[in-house]
């Protein structure tokens, strides 16, 4: 994480500097819109946590383990 003030679950603006690759995949993710992007991919970290998954959790194994659950 980049150093800068302290990060709070308290924040009303989220603003960091974002690397090209970074940029690119919030784009995709938004079909163009890098706002949307972001959003959508918080709505895909939701579905992932409601289904286990915890960021200490190697996401590969995750993935492996839980093709075709429903």
């Amino acid at each position: 994480m980049p150093a800068g003030r302290p990060s709070s679950t308290q924040s009303k603006w989220f603003n960091r500097r974002l690397a090209d690759t970074d940029k690119q995949i919030l784009a995709a993710a938004g079909n163009g819109d890098m706002s949307l992007g972001f959003k959508n991919l918080l709505e895909i970290y939701q579905v992932l946590w409601n289904r286990g998954y915890r960021p200490t959790t190697d996401f590969e194994d995750f993935l492996c383990q839980h093709i075709g659950d429903e």
